[in-house]
């Protein structure tokens, strides 16, 4: 199983992450939002897959490091949100291969669990959609149904079954994706589910070489970039960064590290302190 390290940076936020890590009470954290209707309640339903090879621990191995690590990411996001709008959470990587799907569900699951905010865990990835095999979600209408006019809102958001979770699985497209991503229609559905979560999850495609990531960058509240150790190319994650409006970005997730557990929290201070693009690149 990887280990999930993290280390969270917002520019000019720094006293915002301090005091995160102080946070207790994670029901004073959640934003209340108006539902626009309880008929979400009654699509599709699905259960997370529990299995160690589905590489989800915030269900399968919740007294984990890795499992820990996401928890104190996803309280720290909570503790930006009371303070700055942050809602829709846009999670990509430099390059495939990264860890960026595993990233998005579990932090989606560990927000749902924990905050009882109604999440959506929306997949991005147009192209490659990855996201319905890891939940275990056997999909009856998608993105790219809605899209065709095959299904309503409702038909596409596939709710689990024990928690205040949603997934919204992208489908098969014959449309060009970024023909899709920067329709009018589609800012119209992110403005909609707006109305209808907490937290909107958009798990995306790498920023390079695909355009499609930055259509979705300009529609999100924050972005976080995934990089894994011995594997994310330096060149390749700083052109990712400088791609990134600087105040959307707030930071890197490292993962699949070798870091030690006892060296970890030494290490995770030093780099959070540094400037955003030093601290991708000496993170690899």
């Amino acid at each position: 199983m990887s280990r999930i390290f993290e280390a969270l940076k917002q520019s000019g936020a720094a006293e915002i992450l301090d005091d995160a890590a102080k946070a207790q009470n994670a029901s004073d954290l959640i934003q209340q939002v108006p539902v626009e209707s309880n008929a979400i309640e009654d699509g599709p339903k699905f259960s997370v897959a529990s299995t160690a090879q589905s590489r989800l621990v915030a269900v399968s191995d919740e007294h984990s490091l890795a499992a820990e690590k996401v928890r104190v990411l996803a309280t720290k996001l909570r503790h930006i949100a009371a303070r700055h709008p942050l809602k829709r959470l846009l999670v990509t990587s430099s390059m495939k291969g990264e860890g960026k799907s595993i990233i998005s569900a579990n932090l989606a699951i560990t927000l749902a669990k924990h905050s009882q905010a109604r999440v959506l865990l929306l997949d991005g990835d147009l192209r490659q959609p990855t996201l319905d095999s890891k939940l275990g979600c056997t999909v009856s209408k998608s993105l790219a149904d809605w899209w065709n006019g095959e299904a309503s809102v409702q038909q596409l958001l596939h709710k689990e079954t024990h928690l205040p979770l949603w997934f919204a699985p992208a489908g098969q497209f014959t449309s060009q994706p970024l023909e899709v991503l920067q329709s009018s229609r589609v800012t119209d559905l992110l403005n909609r589910f707006n109305n209808m979560f907490d937290w909107i999850i958009i798990d995306s495609p790498p920023m390079i070489p695909l355009a499609d990531s930055r259509v979705w960058a300009s529609a999100a509240d924050g972005i976080m970039v995934v990089v894994r150790e011995k594997f994310t190319q330096v060149q390749l994650l700083n052109q990712a960064i400088e791609a990134i409006e600087p105040k959307k970005l707030l930071g890197v997730v490292m993962n699949d590290t070798s870091i030690s557990e006892s060296r970890y929290f030494p290490e995770y201070y030093q780099y959070a302190s540094k400037p955003a693009e030093k601290q991708a690149a000496a993170s690899v």
